[in-house]
């Protein structure tokens, strides 16, 4: 039973890699500096995209605005909208629809950026002598 227990344990432990960054050409070489570098290099040099909405053009700006609470979701989160005085609960329903999208659409695009910065950084690194070394 111990050996099977064991075997299971060695098995689970065996995928579980770990990454070492390692410098052969210049052993002396500070890798919280170099990765520093080259994380503000790709911050700099990677724009980052922003889900938005404009508005529609000759949209006219509302005099008043009316701000509607609800309770949402399971957790009973008090969520507040302010809108233009006169709109219907159809409009709010849409504006969080839109909303929902928007933050989906940011997700997806926060995701993708933080990809390429990772990818810039790790090119940055290997241009500077850095190799990744599997540990375990």
């Amino acid at each position: 039973m111990n050996k099977f227990l064991l075997l299971v344990l060695a098995t689970l432990m065996s995928g579980c890699a770990q990454y070492q960054w390692r410098n052969t050409s210049n052993p002396s070489a500070n890798f919280s500096v170099d990765h520093g570098v080259c994380s503000n290099e790709a911050i700099t040099k990677i724009p980052r995209m922003v889900a938005s909405q404009p508005a529609p053009v000759g949209t006219p700006q509302p005099s008043a605005y009316t701000t509607n609470c609800y309770r949402e979701g399971f957790t009973n989160n008090l969520v507040c909208k302010s809108v233009p005085s006169g709109s219907s609960v159809t409009d709010m329903a849409s504006q969080n629809a839109a909303d929902r999208s928007r933050m989906m659409q940011q997700s997806q695009f926060d995701s993708q950026y933080q990809a390429q910065i990772n990818q810039y950084t790790a090119n940055c690194l290997a241009s500077k002598g850095w190799q990744q070394f599997r540990t375990k």
